[in-house]
């Protein structure tokens, strides 16, 4: 619903326009925080502005939901995602995957 508020935003009253500005706030905060979260873990080089970081991050969010609409190819939100989390120095989807299946 947040995808198809941003995409219909000039259709919306201020007050709707102000829910979708503070929800997207809201996520990139989250990312802001894990980044910086996980820089003092060391697991994210502190090279990275975690304020940076956190708008690719909502603006790869955004486009993978709506490409999830648009297309069926998984490679190519895969793909979206593989490149983020290499920017971030963090293992990539497969290496994630083989982690979780061999606990």
């Amino acid at each position: 619903m947040l995808v198809n508020a941003v995409l219909e935003k000039d259709r919306h009253a201020d007050g709707l326009q102000e829910a979708i500005a503070s929800e997207l706030a809201e996520i990139r905060g989250f990312f802001c925080r894990s980044i910086a979260a996980a820089q003092k873990r060391r697991e994210v080089s502190k090279s990275i502005k975690a304020n940076d970081a956190s708008v690719h991050l909502l603006t790869v969010l955004m486009g993978l939901r709506v490409l999830a609409r648009t297309s069926v190819e998984r490679e190519l939100l895969r793909s979206a995602v593989e490149v983020s989390l290499a920017m971030l120095g963090l293992p990539g989807l497969r290496e994630a995957e083989n982690a979780i299946s061999s606990e």
